[in-house]
């Protein structure tokens, strides 16, 4: 008796959703480049969320820094 060829759907819709991102970003950059958008370089291009989480890890690391070095507590310390 012949074995079965397994299928892997999930696989299938993942690489049919991945093609079909593909083609519609190619077909965006097409239409800015026909109309002559250029895409802003630097931080201009992030968005409020990736700024406002930019600033989050900028506070951590100040706070930390503060922690460590202002305050004199070292890293290994329980307590504050």
């Amino acid at each position: 008796m012949p074995k079965k060829k397994v299928r892997n759907k999930s696989r299938d819709m993942f690489m049919d959703y991945y093609k079909t991102n593909l083609e519609y970003s190619e077909e965006n950059q097409n239409r800015k480049k026909d109309i002559g958008y250029e895409e802003p370089k630097g931080l201009k291009r992030l968005s409020s969320f990736e700024v406002g989480c930019i600033a989050i890890i900028a506070l951590a690391a100040i706070g930390f820094f503060v922690k460590i070095v202002v305050l004199g507590h070292g890293i290994s310390d329980a307590g504050l």
